[in-house]
């Protein structure tokens, strides 16, 4: 996703910020065909790198889209989209 969230945003936390980006570029590429079931996610550090947070905030914000049924984790292999 190109754009970053804004982490201004009163009440709300990075991983909560950095979860609802990651579904929402999930649901957009899955949308316009970018992304399909299966699709594995780029590493955690190089989806912290993008917004400038830390590799604990990205882990997090993966468990909160896991327990939502967007993506899961695999051992050994990474995280793809469900």
């Amino acid at each position: 996703p190109r754009e970053i969230p804004d982490f201004e945003a009163p009440g709300a936390t990075k991983d909560g910020l950095i979860a609802q980006w990651l579904k929402d570029w999930i649901s957009d590429g899955l949308a316009d065909g970018s992304l399909t079931e299966r699709t594995l996610l780029p590493r955690k550090a190089d989806l912290a790198v993008h917004p400038g947070v830390s590799v604990g905030t990205v882990q997090n914000a993966i468990r909160f889209v896991e327990d939502e049924g967007y993506v899961e984790s695999k051992q050994r292999i990474g995280t793809v989209i469900r």
